[in-house]
């Protein structure tokens, strides 16, 4: 078994068991970070099928897509992206995951936020929201 199976499978078995997939670490981290920060994609899709809060923050307001899109994990954002994971979110300094890419060189994940990000600023309003964003 190789180590993304091995991932996926303790964490199957720690949610049958009983662990919280939502657990929050020190600072506010949950695994789900701690998946997308080291590319585990199959990890990150595991934990969020499991319940694991998909736009959960830390305590400076980062969350698991920007976490990913900024160390240039391409399959862990786009898990991200796919399970739902709100692409406009800002952190604590202004940031967004879009800006963690776009900083640190990492073209492929820009163009991939940007994709469901643009979608967001053309939607239609809908009644109730005047900043033009579909919720």
């Amino acid at each position: 078994m190789n180590g993304r199976n091995e991932r996926v499978v303790t964490v199957r078995a720690l949610a049958e068991l009983g662990v919280q997939v939502s657990t929050v670490f020190s600072g506010e981290t949950t695994a789900l970070m701690v998946a997308a920060e080291n590319g585990h994609e199959s990890t990150v899709r595991a934990l969020v099928e499991l319940g694991a809060q998909v736009d959960a923050v830390d305590s400076d307001g980062w969350t698991a897509l920007m976490f990913a899109a900024m160390n240039g994990h391409e399959a862990a954002v786009r898990a991200l992206v796919e399970l739902g994971a709100q692409v406009d979110a800002v952190n604590s300094d202004g940031s967004t995951a879009l800006m963690k890419a776009a900083g640190n060189g990492h073209e492929s994940i820009t163009r991939r936020v940007r994709a469901p990000l643009a979608r967001l600023r053309l939607a239609p309003r809908r009644h109730g929201h005047d900043d033009g964003l579909q919720r």
